[in-house]
């Protein structure tokens, strides 16, 4: 199950990476997932298309008709875990109804094809008449919530019958048991980076719970099928992004740019972006320093592992990515590729004019620190990797 906001952002690779993981989602055994409001931003039309896709449920009962009241999505699934599947259950299927709440917003309101708009209705109220409902279908109910803690915290309080809250929230993680009478309460964190393993043994009255959170990190080996699939994604976000950027560029070039045109150029405005080419008259030390470093190279990492054009790596690898003035892609920026001086020291354009104004500190750790994090860099040191670049 995933408790939703699993769509990525209304790009051409975002919507690649989004219709992957659904797809991936469905191959690996998901029976439902709940909606948050990342999701429902996309629209009717094209969650129903990732729905078909994926071939799990899609529910949310607090999603509804704005004239109606009428839920626009299934606002629950009863999923039956038959002996056959799972040997454990000796002989007696279980009946697990899923249900899926997102906290309350009276301003969200999005058109839909049937000419009403979905709006989300108070998440309270719709459990107060559905959870009676959907308890007399099940033997375990679990509720999906995209919410704070004292909303969840407030549903299970009020209303009888949930057995189970998996929650995501904020990147909220639930460190220690979360109790509200006999309900379980889990957050589970934000960008798959958490795997929620919750076993459920049946007792006398009621069901018995215990959870373990694995941190998906180094720590658990890589499955062959699923990153050779993950690698065919990125390939095809990367091919995606290089067509695009490779028409831009040759729209450029019928106004009469060239191919590798200044950043300025390409980006149509002042030129903010020197490029340390402009630097080595003044600072021929400092630059024979960097060209002999990885930074000089960072960008022949990301052509080599085809994601030259994969935004979520370029950054790092580029000078002045997403600042005005600065790295716009290979094609029409090729001149602030790689890690280069301005890329630690900030823009240069009116150094040489005024070389004696105060410029340049970058700032040291704090400096390494939006590239360096632990997930792509998990052995960066700043002492022992500012000697191999000092200057």
């Amino acid at each position: 199950m995933d408790t939703g906001n699993f769509t990525d952002n209304p790009t051409p690779e975002g919507d690649v990476k989004t219709r992957a993981l659904v797809g991936f989602m469905g191959r690996i055994g998901y029976r439902a997932a709940g909606l948050g409001e990342r999701d429902l931003d996309r629209g009717y039309e094209y969650l129903d298309s990732l729905r078909k896709l994926g071939g799990f449920s899609f529910v949310s009962a607090n999603t509804v008709y704005q004239r109606t009241g009428k839920p626009v999505f299934d606002p629950y699934t009863v999923v039956t875990l038959s002996p056959k599947e799972f040997g454990a259950l000796k002989g007696k299927p279980v009946k697990v109804g899923i249900t899926s709440f997102i906290r309350f917003n009276p301003t969200f309101l999005k058109p839909s094809p049937s000419g009403d708009n979905m709006i989300l209705s108070n998440a309270l109220d719709e459990a107060k008449h559905l959870i009676p409902e959907l308890r007399a279908k099940c033997d375990l109910l679990v509720v999906l919530a995209e919410m704070p803690k004292d909303d969840a915290h407030l549903i299970a309080r009020t209303v009888k019958g949930i057995d189970l809250i998996i929650a995501g929230y904020a990147g909220m993680i639930s460190g220690a048991e979360e109790k509200e009478g006999t309900t379980r309460i889990v957050y589970i964190g934000n960008q798959g980076k958490y795997l929620a393993e919750i076993r459920a043994m049946r007792g006398s009255q009621s069901w018995e719970l215990s959870q373990t959170m694995h941190y998906l990190g180094a720590t658990y080996p890589e499955e062959a099928k699923a990153k050779d699939a993950v690698s065919s994604v990125l390939n095809q976000i990367n091919e995606t992004n290089k067509k695009i950027a490779l028409e831009r560029a040759s729209k450029s070039q019928s106004k009469g740019g060239t191919l590798a045109a200044p950043a300025a150029a390409a980006a149509g405005g002042a030129r903010t972006y020197l490029g340390s080419e402009a630097c080595k008259d003044c600072h021929s030390k400092e630059y024979e320093i960097w060209k002999m470093s990885k930074h000089a190279h960072a960008f022949d990492i990301l052509v080599q592992k085809k994601a030259d054009f994969n935004p979520e790596c370029v950054g790092c690898h580029v000078v002045g990515y997403h600042a005005r003035g600065g790295f716009e892609d290979a094609e029409n920026t090729p001149d602030l590729i790689h890690v280069q001086c301005e890329s630690c020291h900030g823009p240069a354009a009116d150094h040489p004019q005024n070389p004696t104004a105060p410029y340049g500190k970058a700032g040291g750790a704090a400096a390494c620190a939006p590239c360096h994090k632990l997930e792509n860099s998990p052995t960066f040191e700043f002492t022992n990797y500012w000697a191999k670049i000092q200057h």
